[in-house]
């Protein structure tokens, strides 16, 4: 998704939308990092 896509969707929505994508999927298994976690944290509390 392009930048200006993501500002068209955050306009249409009224609100940021916060995605990580994560697979259980034999062969394509993916997992949150733990370094993540607090760049999650810093993006949501930048909204208040």
């Amino acid at each position: 998704m392009t930048p200006v896509e993501r500002a068209a969707f955050k306009e249409i929505r009224g609100r940021p939308l916060i995605t990580d994508v994560t697979s259980s999927r034999p062969q394509a298994e993916g997992s949150i990092a733990g370094d993540v976690i607090p760049e999650f944290c810093r993006t949501i509390w930048s909204f208040r």
